[in-house]
């Protein structure tokens, strides 16, 4: 699984080269993360957040922990996305900037699919904060892994040159808008100057 085409020495390749996780498999673990947050949300829990335990054990239900290095990259992206140091995270930025790694495809099938795990109730519309949040998501953990990204201004330009006025998209029919953009060329280049910010 590539996602930056030109840097197949990225860390993001080879991160992609020894997960186990496919587009199937994610999908599944979406079903089941977001069915504990909302129901941790019923408990009087912080709302639609997981734990760590619930996304690990999840994981292991889903058969994808097939090695103590998937253990461990899943894990620590988790705490990446842990922002608040308490163990707990909204599910859902976590899954949609793991999804490259979840797809052997170019980088608009990459897209689309970090679109569809956004998408959770398969309408194919997304708001313009949603789009953000994927390209965040994605940007965050690439960063992450040591790759060059874009900043948050270029992020946020980005989500605003495709969108204008729209505050929702068919993103099935804005894919090419959005892969074409010089910005996310410039980020699946490898030719952002950010490095990880968070």
């Amino acid at each position: 699984n590539e996602l930056n085409k030109n840097t197949e020495d990225s860390a993001v390749s080879a991160l992609s080269a020894v997960m186990k996780l496919n587009q199937t498999d994610l999908l599944k673990l979406r079903s089941l993360l977001l069915e504990l947050a909302y129901a941790s949300t019923e408990n009087g829990a912080s709302p639609h957040l997981i734990s760590r335990w619930q996304f690990l054990n999840s994981m292991r239900q889903v058969g994808k922990l097939h090695s103590a290095l998937d253990e461990e990259i899943l894990d620590r992206l988790f705490t990446m996305f842990d922002l608040t140091g308490d163990d707990r995270i909204d599910p859902l930025p976590l899954l949609i900037g793991i999804s490259p790694l979840a797809l052997i495809g170019d980088d608009k099938e990459k897209l689309i699919f970090a679109m569809e795990v956004c998408d959770v109730n398969g309408t194919g519309l997304l708001r313009v904060m949603e789009v953000f949040k994927i390209f965040q998501s994605i940007n965050n953990t690439v960063s992450y892994l040591g790759d060059p990204v874009l900043s948050m201004s270029e992020v946020e330009q980005l989500t605003s040159d495709v969108f204008g006025d729209d505050p929702i998209i068919h993103y099935y029919e804005r894919i090419d808008d959005l892969a074409n953009h010089p910005l996310y060329q410039k980020f699946v280049c490898g030719m952002g100057s950010c490095r990880f910010r968070l």
